[in-house]
């Protein structure tokens, strides 16, 4: 890996064990792009997910960060779905501290492409200072 092309790459969940299509691309996408940079990993984890220490995401990524992921209700989603003028895609993983921890990377790390992956990953990516 080379220290000098630093990206941040986002994922709406682990991309490893690789056992349907996004996280197949996912980890994929991943391991092809950190042969040529360093990549640091951030993504939301499912309440079932755990990222081991034996997972080859460690070989892969210089850092990882997780968040658990949001949970809305059904209720929840027919609310906001109702009274925000954003889609429900844009709201699925509405997550406050997602947000620090972008904040935070964003503020550190000197990056040459921030790569979010899945649409309801995208306002993500629009870290507010």
């Amino acid at each position: 890996m080379s220290t000098a092309r630093r990206i941040l790459f986002l994922t709406p969940q682990l991309p490893y064990p690789p056992q349907q299509g996004t996280a197949i691309r996912n980890f994929n996408l991943l391991a092809h792009i950190a042969r040529h940079y360093t990549v640091d990993l951030v993504t939301f984890l499912q309440p079932d997910d755990e990222l081991s220490p034996d997972s080859p995401l460690h070989q892969l990524c210089q850092s990882i960060v997780t968040v658990p992921s949001p949970q809305r209700s059904l209720y929840q989603r027919l609310r906001t779905t109702l009274t925000s003028p954003l889609p429900d895609m844009a709201l699925r993983l509405e997550s406050p501290q997602m947000w620090r921890r972008l904040g935070e990377l964003l503020s550190a790390g000197a990056y040459e492409v921030v790569r979010t992956e899945a649409m309801m990953m995208g306002g993500c990516g629009l870290v507010e200072e």
